[in-house]
């Protein structure tokens, strides 16, 4: 871990975790993949956990709804900076196993597998929302009789939250 005035970086096997202590956000990169993890206290739909993921051109933007909020993944003590970081970089490979292509025609087959891999990886999210490509989303759910797809996905609860390329690093 490296620390400086505004960011902590990981880094290992091709995999770069920075942690920007300013704005609380989370960047993961590994090959082409870049993934950014904000946590939200308080939003319109509660806790939440907000991923934004691009490859090129490519964004795809997720909403994990949760029981509890990430108050560590948020603001990480020092002395927990190595353990939140091995949870975040596990959570994130998860997500990078969503095959990413460069037009608006996505297997929603790859992206369910995911987050049936999320839901089993942590007992907090109950719900996840992903948009991507021309206004396309899908939406799971995690009850006591299992998991099970939306059949309509709400709006987006962050404005914009694709435009955090723009504005870190």
């Amino acid at each position: 871990m490296v620390k400086q005035d505004k960011m902590m970086l990981w880094e290992k096997d091709g995999i770069r975790l920075l942690f920007n202590t300013v704005s609380n956000i989370w960047t993961y990169s590994h090959k082409k993949r870049k993934i950014i993890i904000v946590t939200w206290q308080n939003t319109k739909k509660g806790a939440m956990t907000e991923v934004t993921m691009k490859e090129g051109e490519y964004k795809l933007i997720m909403e994990l709804l949760e029981r509890k909020y990430h108050e560590d993944w948020y603001c990480p003590k020092e002395n927990d900076f190595d353990r939140v970081s091995s949870e975040i970089i596990t959570f994130c490979q998860i997500i990078e196993q969503i095959i990413m292509v460069s037009d608006s025609i996505m297997s929603t087959f790859e992206i369910e597998s995911s987050l049936k891999r999320i839901f089993l990886s942590t007992k907090d999210v109950y719900e996840i929302h992903v948009y991507y490509g021309l206004g396309l989303s899908i939406g799971m759910k995690k009850t006591v009789k299992g998991i099970y797809r939306l059949k309509a996905v709400p709006n987006r609860t962050m404005r914009d939250p694709a435009t955090r390329f723009d504005s870190i690093l």
